[in-house]
């Protein structure tokens, strides 16, 4: 009896059939995928200042979730970023986009929004990143797709 069938396997992707199994397995399987892919996140953050109304916990860990650009992260691991934001006017927006690197390579997409500042708040931090898997800490999950779906038995 066959369990399993290989459609595609590359760098980039995995497809696979699988026969004759039950739903919990499979989605046990891809949770297991999901979490021993390795990925960068930013880590080591430090919080210079910090007005705006979010805690400095949330403001991390809201910084911790934002997606890095594995190649970059490849090419200079030991990169450090700044953010160092002052609102002079009625309201700031501080976006991914904000984030400088010292190698002044692109790390995240620029429209993630991270905070909201009112006029005078200013947030300024450093951070470095980590590269890491799901079962240390769910910042580390990727984002990325791992799916299943049911497939009818083709008639003989």
């Amino acid at each position: 009896m066959e369990y399993f069938k290989i459609n595609e396997n590359n760098e980039q992707s995995l497809n696979l059939d699988l026969m004759n199994q039950q739903v919990y397995m499979v989605n046990t399987l891809r949770r297991i995928m999901l979490s021993e892919i390795p990925v960068y996140t930013m880590d080591d953050i430090n919080v210079e200042t910090n007005t705006s109304v979010l805690h400095n916990e949330f403001t991390i860990q809201r910084l911790e979730l934002v997606p890095v650009y594995s190649d970059a992260a490849n090419a200079n691991p030991d990169v450090e970023f700044t953010l160092d934001i002052k609102c002079d006017d009625e309201v700031a927006y501080v976006m991914s986009g904000d984030i400088k690197a010292n190698d002044d390579k692109k790390y995240f997409q620029d429209d993630i929004l991270l905070s909201q500042l009112s006029k005078g708040q200013e947030v300024k931090f450093t951070a470095k990143l980590k590269k890491s898997i799901a079962k240390e800490n769910a910042k580390w999950c990727p984002v990325d797709t791992v799916i299943y779906k049911y497939k009818k038995d083709k008639k003989e």
